[in-house]
């Protein structure tokens, strides 16, 4: 989905704030709940990027049944 192609730049911010105000307003609680689901902060990219593949795995879910493209 197109939304997944903004996650590969959480990596790529120094903020996790900047891209969270990026986001389509659908997708924001989607990635407030991926985070907290893993034990990380939205603004914490170090913990982010160490727990990426389940952050996308939880954030998956819910963008796919809230955002319509």
């Amino acid at each position: 989905s197109a939304i997944f192609m903004t996650l590969p730049s959480v990596y790529a911010i120094a903020d996790g704030t900047a891209l969270y105000s990026q986001l389509p307003n659908c997708a924001k609680p989607c990635h407030v709940s991926a985070s907290q689901a893993i034990g990380c902060d939205l603004a914490d990219l170090k913990c982010l990027c160490q727990k990426q593949e389940r952050y996308a795995a939880e954030a998956k879910g819910c963008i796919m049944g809230t955002c319509w493209i």
